[in-house]
């Protein structure tokens, strides 16, 4: 598994949330290493934030109570206020991975800080009081910004690093105190504030205590060495000496309860509710899909820089995408990290969602992420679209469809031989398999990515097949089903044969006036197509002097013009009213019309 194929799994549970998809995701994250989840959180932010969410704290809770301690068998790391087992667990891991690659301690340091690791915050401070040197400009400006950044880290947890704090501000006074510093006093008093704001949150801070600490006492274990919180405050105050009034001490104490104390935490992602296009394509219903469909839509991005085919493709949606591509989705669109439409479907090993696009663009196969799956290593489902079949295995797949063996058609498709099959009768193998009824191998053609604007021959699309079904008289539920769902998924109603044919046209010539009938009935037929001839579906009612598809065809034509004339009296009172010629009287009466006609003549 790949960092992409485990981000979009992890998107799709977030989105759409339930037991089976819980359960594999829960074998899918135990199948991996600590060392590839690491990896694959610090590569890919989308995944570190997704893991760290509440659903996935049962599973960090059981690696973190896995986490031994040389010498210490009875200790357990704690849930702290600020950090969740899943920062816990990768920032101690990352930072035994320095004690253990010491050539590459620095990269683990810095990926277990990363993680807000105490023990790595600890070493890098050992790091700075080991290396001051004030003689040098360099370290005492790296001094400066590291103990800003130590502040800021203290609100991660609590007492342990503010008395880290105070041990860097009080090696550095002691520092400057060797140089006689005009700096001394202020160094001593941000040493006892820190002081002061460990005690302040000690008793919240008992887990981060246990942790840093590993499940023992302050006493002895803090970096002053010294029993109590108390007993370090007065160490400090003795070393200080003249450096420090009594107003000094009073005031650096006093002021950190006056300031208000923040413990950070990770904010969890905050999943605004789909819309209703996102939601349609997650339950694949192509015909609520065209309902709510706006052209607006198609193209916008969601918070992960997904469009509408992106997000389809990523839940495995084939029929949402379809029909997304036949509106007019973009298939070069890449989401907020560049991932493209067929990377994405190559990656999550979705060989038909892939053969989908590339019956749309072709070109896509040429694109730079895609020569970088070939490099990364094999890759099963870009080998297959880029498979060239033998003689031997095309002549194997046409007997496959002709004897109906689905085993034998499934097989050479998943290695890779195009479902876009033309046999030698002319026919296209989707077409085959609907003259012969079988259903499962057509729905295995569809999962395919087979295309539905493929050309027989004759150049007639599927449809072309199921309505010679549909006229045959033979009652089929089936076939009128799939000549729907076709549409629906964007398969073209008055797409034209060789001979310039339309469905209609078809219709009307064999005098079936059932297809006729039903064609009408069907969204965007298009009556003004013209065969080669030159004549359009109508045109060969009268030429047969078919008198009954003359009569249907012209009351559809009639309805036609009347719904789309556009309403010329309200348009023509929009006009007068714009010029100020408007009047209380209706447009519509009698000498209003006459007036308007005139407007717009003119």
């Amino acid at each position: 598994m790949n960092s992409l194929q485990l981000e979009v799994i992890l998107k799709n549970f977030s989105e759409a949330p339930n037991k089976k998809m819980c359960a594999t995701l829960d074998l899918t994250l135990r199948s991996l290493s600590l060392t590839t989840l690491n990896d694959f959180c610090l590569q890919n932010e989308t995944i570190r934030t997704l893991l760290g969410h509440p659903d996935f704290q049962y599973f960090w809770q059981e690696k973190m109570a896995g986490i031994k301690v040389k010498g210490l068998p009875d200790f357990k790391f704690k849930t702290t206020a600020s950090l969740t087992p899943m920062e816990i667990t990768l920032g101690y891991f990352n930072y035994l991975q320095s004690l253990r690659y010491p050539d590459e301690a620095t990269k683990f340091i810095h990926q277990a800080l990363s993680f807000h690791s105490f023990h790595a915050l600890e070493a890098f401070s050992q790091e700075l009081i080991i290396n001051i040197d004030l003689n040098n400009e360099k370290i005492c400006s790296l001094m400066r910004s590291t103990i800003s950044f130590f502040e800021q880290e203290a609100a991660w947890h609590g007492t342990p690093a503010y008395l880290l704090v105070a041990k860097l501000y009080f090696r550095w006074a002691l520092a400057l105190t060797d140089i006689k510093n005009e700096l001394v006093p202020m160094a001593y008093q941000m040493t006892l504030k820190n002081i002061e704001l460990a005690k302040i949150l000690e008793i919240e801070s008992a887990n981060d205590l246990n942790n840093a600490y590993f499940g023992l006492s302050l006493a002895k274990n803090n970096p002053f060495y010294l029993s109590s919180i108390e007993d370090i405050r007065a160490a400090c105050i003795q070393q200080a000496g003249d450096y420090l009034e009594i107003t000094d001490i009073t005031k650096a104490t006093h002021s950190t309860h006056l300031q208000k104390i923040f413990r950070m935490k990770t904010k969890m992602p905050n999943l605004a509710a789909l819309p209703e296009l996102h939601q349609a394509i997650l339950n694949d219903l192509v015909h609520t899909l065209r309902a709510v469909f706006k052209q607006n839509e198609l193209e916008s991005k969601n918070s992960w820089g997904e469009t509408a085919l992106l997000f389809a493709i990523r839940h495995n949606k084939i029929d949402s995408i379809r029909c997304l591509l036949s509106l007019g989705a973009d298939c070069t669109q890449t989401d907020s990290q560049g991932v493209s439409a067929l990377r994405l479907a190559l990656e999550t090993e979705q060989l038909g969602i892939a053969r989908l696009l590339l019956n749309e663009a072709p070109q896509l196969i040429e694109q730079q992420d895609i020569f970088l799956i070939a490099k990364k290593g094999p890759s099963k489902t870009l080998d297959a679209l880029k498979k060239i079949p033998t003689e031997n295995e095309l002549k194997t797949l046409e007997q496959a469809f002709l004897k109906n063996n689905n085993q034998t058609i499934q097989k050479l498709l998943e290695k890779g031989l195009s479902p876009n099959i033309i046999l030698s009768s002319g026919k296209t193998g989707l077409a085959q398999l609907f003259l012969t009824g079988n259903n499962e191998g057509i729905e295995l053609l569809l999962k395919y990515g087979t295309s539905l604007s493929l050309q027989d021959a004759q150049g007639e699309t599927i449809i072309f097949s199921l309505m010679n079904i549909l006229s045959s008289k033979t009652k089929n539920s089936t076939i009128k089903y799939y000549f729907h769902s076709f549409i629906t998924l964007g398969a073209d109603i008055n797409v034209q044969n060789n001979m310039g044919e339309t469905l209609l046209i078809q219709a009307v010539k064999r005098d079936d006036i059932e297809a006729v009938s039903f064609l009408l009935q069907q969204d965007h037929v298009d009556l003004k197509k013209q065969t080669k001839e030159g004549l359009s579906a109508l045109d060969y009612a009268k030429k047969l002097q078919y008198h009954s598809l003359i009569s249907l065809l012209s009351i559809q034509k009639e309805k036609n013009v009347q719904q789309k004339q556009p309403d010329i009296y309200s348009a023509a009172y929009n006009i007068k009213t714009f010029w100020g010629l408007r009047t209380n009287s209706s447009p519509r009466n009698k000498d209003a019309s006459c007036a308007i006609k005139t407007i717009l003549i003119k």
